[in-house]
């Protein structure tokens, strides 16, 4: 017998709480099509391995060799499949309208903004036709933008590097992420603030949220 998860309905990545799969999927994975599944930035594997407990056959991918085994140990541990691989987004292919759904949950507030430009161009081209997108920011409503603004170097519009890791953190306006995918049907957008209380003291995110179609 599979053994079962947890509950699930948390929200993602970058300080906002990693044990669960986001709230969208687990409401509405159930209607999106079946097929196979693209988790880009997939982490430990918490929305990967919700959609393979729910019938997708699941490619998850991230840069991190820790990440990766935690999520191939996981779905190892729970009987479920997944192909895992360990990639830097940069450079990984992803195959031209293959994929039903994929997943870029806070993944592009890692890129300045020419890389995370091409990046979801080439995640839209993976999207099969009638298939759907999935794509999670953080917004400039975050509170981190602030402190970004006041305590780190500008590189770019609304893009900081983190002094300690040298890494670019890039906050959205809803009008730049919704320019990214505009050649799809909008299906669902919501954008705003959310109490996380998933790790460390309540805190707050902002966020943006978008699932869009290929016609």
């Amino acid at each position: 017998m599979r053994k079962k998860r947890e509950p699930a309905g948390g929200r993602g990545r970058a300080g906002v709480e990693e044990a669960r799969p986001d709230r969208l999927l687990v409401e509405y994975a159930g209607h999106f099509p079946k097929g196979r599944a693209l988790d880009l930035g997939c982490g430990p594997g918490r929305n990967a391995l919700h959609l393979a407990e729910v019938g997708y056959d699941v490619t998850a991918v991230d840069s991190s060799r820790e990440a990766v085994e935690r999520c191939r140990l996981e779905s190892e541990s729970l009987g479920l499949k997944i192909e895992v691989v360990e990639a830097d987004l940069s450079d990984f292919e992803i195959a031209k309208e293959r994929y039903s759904l994929i997943l870029c949950a806070w993944v592009l507030n890692f890129f300045r903004i020419e890389q995370g430009a091409a990046l979801a161009s080439r995640v839209k081209a993976g999207v099969a036709p009638e298939g759907l997108l999935y794509c999670a920011v953080l917004s400039t409503e975050d509170p981190g933008y602030a402190k970004a603004r006041e305590r780190f170097q500008r590189v770019e519009p609304n893009t900081y590097i983190l002094p300690r890791s040298k890494s670019i953190y890039h906050f959205f306006e809803e009008k730049e992420l919704l320019n990214h995918f505009q050649d799809l049907k909008t299906i669902y957008r919501s954008s705003g603030t959310k109490l996380d209380i998933g790790e460390g003291e309540p805190h707050y995110h902002g966020f943006i949220d978008f699932i869009g179609q290929r016609e």
